[in-house]
């Protein structure tokens, strides 16, 4: 219970504090459940149940299927950061985000939170650098990204083409086939693994 305790103090904070409004989604706002805790037995033999009051997050982190693509062939900070992003910074509608120092430290200090150890800022530059190379998200201009829509929540059918056709567009344009614009590419990564068992 203290390390959800600790995961709702920084999502209240990261909500409340944020200088992006339009990640205010769901403004922080909690709600409790009333959930059994234990089951005692009177003198008489009356069952008694106790309960406790359980806050969770109102909202949900919605992926697509497809978003199990990176999630399994990415690797420690590289799918976390994934998941940061889109639980935290990506606008719901264009699928864009901004990205700053104070960005990197509100992530090194979730992976903080949640697993008790700590995280250089240079290694979450590398994971968002191996998003970049991988197709996850794209740079749009210094400091302000779009995640590829492939692995977000699914809009209809007419927006979907749009917000993908806006994300593969520039990598067309410079003769990439929508394949290498889109998809990640496992083989890259597997090929890089290679030479270093070869090595």
């Amino acid at each position: 219970m203290f390390l959800l305790k600790k995961f709702h103090q920084f999502h209240k904070h990261f909500i409340n504090f944020t200088y992006d409004s339009t990640l205010k989604i769901n403004k922080g706002h909690m709600y409790k459940l009333s959930i059994l805790n234990e089951l005692t037995t009177t003198k008489e033999g009356v069952i008694q149940p106790t309960f406790n009051n359980l806050e969770l997050v109102v909202g949900n982190i919605k992926l697509s299927y497809e978003a199990l693509i990176p999630l399994f062939s990415l690797k420690g900070h590289e799918y976390r950061l994934m998941l940061f992003i889109v639980a935290y910074c990506v606008n719901k509608d264009d699928k864009c985000f901004k990205w700053n120092n104070a960005m990197v430290d509100e992530y090194c200090e979730l992976y903080n939170v949640t697993t008790g150890e700590s995280v250089k800022a240079e290694t979450v530059r590398q994971a968002l650098f191996t998003l970049r190379k991988t197709k996850v998200i794209n740079k749009l201009s210094r400091g302000h990204f779009q995640l590829n829509p492939l692995y977000t929540e699914r809009p209809e059918k007419f927006e979907a083409e749009k917000l993908i056709n806006n994300f593969v567009r520039e990598d067309v344009r410079t003769g990439k086939t929508m394949a290498q614009a889109l998809y990640i590419n496992t083989r890259l990564r597997a090929k890089s693994t290679m030479k270093k068992v070869l090595v």
